[in-house]
């Protein structure tokens, strides 16, 4: 009996440690090949895999229903083929204003594709980086539950974030 009982909790912490919560979610128009499709895993880290139209800038700000100070972003520039900062980068919101590079990178690509003019990503963070700029995701992937984001898309120029537009929004998502 102990043996049971010690094989049934054996698996439960061994499938508790596995478990994995994932969301989808697309924004913006999808009637045309204006819109940005995310799939965002918690695990024992963050997966996020993106994919968009290359010629669009993509905000992603986690915990908040408002573009407001202090928002942790993960920012994704438009593609160009002149030389300059192409990759996602950890971002902060400071305003009523394109997200600024955050002091700490803690974003890592894992992969990058360029196809029929759609560009993807998959990217992955810790779940907690320590950093106060970045939202700590520890809690949702233990006990799942909402987590409010904004988002926003655009075009740039002159290597410039053009304001977005009706290209915006904030949404609820449930892990």
């Amino acid at each position: 009996m102990k043996q049971l009982l010690f094989s049934g909790l054996l698996l439960f912490t061994v499938t508790e440690i596995n478990a994995q919560r994932i969301v989808q979610s697309k924004f913006g128009d999808t009637l045309n090949n204006n819109w940005i499709g995310i799939d965002l895993t918690l695990s024992d880290s963050v997966y996020l895999s993106i994919k968009g139209p290359s010629i669009l800038w993509f905000a992603l700000g986690f915990n908040t229903k408002h573009m407001q100070r202090g928002v942790d972003v993960l920012m994704v520039p438009a593609w160009k083929e002149s030389f300059r900062e192409l990759m996602p980068f950890d971002a902060v919101l400071t305003g009523y204003a394109p997200p600024k590079r955050d002091d700490m990178e803690h974003w890592r690509v894992v992969s990058e594709e360029m196809k029929d003019g759609m560009r993807s990503f998959v990217l992955v963070r810790a779940l907690a980086t320590g950093d106060s700029n970045d939202f700590d995701f520890t809690n949702l992937s233990k006990n799942g539950g909402p987590l409010d984001i904004i988002w926003a898309m655009g075009s740039e120029k002159e290597n410039k974030t053009e304001y977005h537009g009706n290209q915006k929004g904030k949404r609820t998502l449930t892990f």
